[in-house]
């Protein structure tokens, strides 16, 4: 590490301490919302599904807000988010507000992270060096995978210590998020001093629909339904089906994310190394089996064939820890938009349109899998996933042929007839 440092830009460095921060106020606010919700406002299956509209509309509006925000250049749009998410937390942090106006502010402190989701992927691409894109995608997400599990270590011994707790009026969890969410403020609006017009550079977002698009949007689609299982439905089999509390999700995220810090600078060598397509068509397959066995399970659990205890609870978390780390390629994504855009300044708004396509599709999953879950049962929630599992895995194979095809393009006449 120190004889990589020094190789490091300055503004790169500053970027890794912001996002190292901005996680490690996620860990402790997004992180445990699930279990907030349980404790403190008492929620079922279908009132946690309707509790993600407010939650998940500012990914719909994200792209019509960094629209109309673009003339400010994306690293001080960044420094807004961070204010917002500070701005939400903070308020639950000191008080159990009424149910409906704990919405008002997990909506501002929503509308800040999904706001901040595009900009630091687009700011990362934008200052990693062209031949060594998929390394520092890996690096980037390596960090903040660390900052993940060193906060699900925080609240694992502070909900087993009781020093942590969402039944008292003071959250501390999420006062401790509200002091990190100010330092990933002040790094942000350092990284914009540093950089300027590289990282901060003032473009004109817009949704943008293009042919070339059409499989980028369509994973977004996809993922939509992934991001929802992941957040939503599987920590649920948790904690409605099994009693399990916050303390056994932060330390099941702390292995996922342990795996993780190794895991992804490898992602990133494969990217490079293998493609694009090779890894989407892995994921998809990878999904499939883990919504296979989740709806498998949770159905048995729901009927009472298998105990809540023992084995079964080991099984559910050895597919939550899997299911976490299967969504860790979703960052292969990312690195296919950055390989089809003909020009960089269409990077933000194609990935701005693709976060409010992604959030459509999860608000209403959301609502649909919360009925579903409620009045049928959780494994229709996860057959139904594996079928957006089938499609992405479709999606991947005509990515790996257009992959192909541009390949066979930009080569010599005599490599194209072999093509042929």
């Amino acid at each position: 590490m120190r004889k990589r440092l020094p190789d490091m830009p300055r503004p790169m460095r500053t970027y890794l301490a912001a996002i190292i921060c901005s996680a490690l106020a996620l860990g402790l606010s997004d992180g445990v919302f699930a279990n907030y919700f349980r404790d403190a406002y008492q929620v079922t299956a279908l009132e946690r599904g309707i509790i993600e509209g407010p939650r998940e509309l500012p990914g719909v509006l994200c792209v019509f807000i960094t629209a109309a925000f673009a003339f400010l250049g994306e690293t001080k749009m960044a420094t807004i988010a961070q204010a917002l998410m500070f701005l939400g937390i903070i308020v639950l942090a000191l008080c159990t507000p009424p149910f409906g106006v704990m919405l008002i502010f997990l909506f501002i402190n929503s509308l800040g992270m999904h706001v901040a989701m595009p900009l630091q992927d687009s700011i990362g691409m934008s200052l990693a060096e062209p031949e060594k894109l998929g390394r520092r995608m890996g690096l980037y997400n390596a960090v903040k995978t660390g900052a993940t599990m060193l906060t699900g270590a925080l609240v694992f011994v502070g909900f087993r210590a009781g020093f942590f707790s969402f039944t008292t009026p003071v959250k501390v969890t999420f006062l401790l998020a509200a002091a990190l969410f100010v330092g990933s403020f002040a790094l942000y609006a350092r990284l914009h001093r540093q950089t300027g017009a590289k990282a901060g550079e003032r473009r004109h977002v817009r949704l943008i629909f293009r042919h070339r698009y059409r499989y980028f949007y369509a994973l977004a689609v996809t993922r939509g339904v992934q991001k929802q299982v992941m957040y939503v439905f599987a920590p649920w089999i948790l904690i409605e089906l099994m009693g399990q509390r916050a303390d056994t999700t932060a330390i099941l995220s702390m292995c996922s994310a342990l795996i993780g810090i190794f895991l992804l600078p490898q992602v990133g060598r494969w990217i490079d190394r293998l493609g694009v397509p090779r890894l989407l068509i892995l994921e998809s397959l990878l999904f499939l089996a883990v919504y296979g066995c989740y709806g498998l399970t949770s159905g048995a659990l729901h009927a009472g064939r298998l105990a809540a205890t023992g084995l079964m609870v080991a099984v559910v978390c050895g597919l939550y820890i899997l299911d976490r780390c299967v969504s860790s390629l979703g960052m292969v994504r990312t690195v296919y938009l950055r390989s089809i855009v003909p020009d960089p300044s269409e990077v933000m708004p194609a990935l701005s349109t693709a976060l409010s396509l992604d959030h459509v599709v999860s608000i209403a999953w959301a609502y649909v899998g919360g009925i579903i879950w409620s009045a049928w049962g959780p494994q229709y929630v996860f057959y139904i996933g594996m079928l957006f599992a089938a499609a992405n895995l479709v999606v991947s194979l005509y990515v790996r042929r257009e992959t192909a095809e541009a390949a066979c393009s930009r080569s010599s006449r005599r490599t194209r007839r072999r093509c042929g």
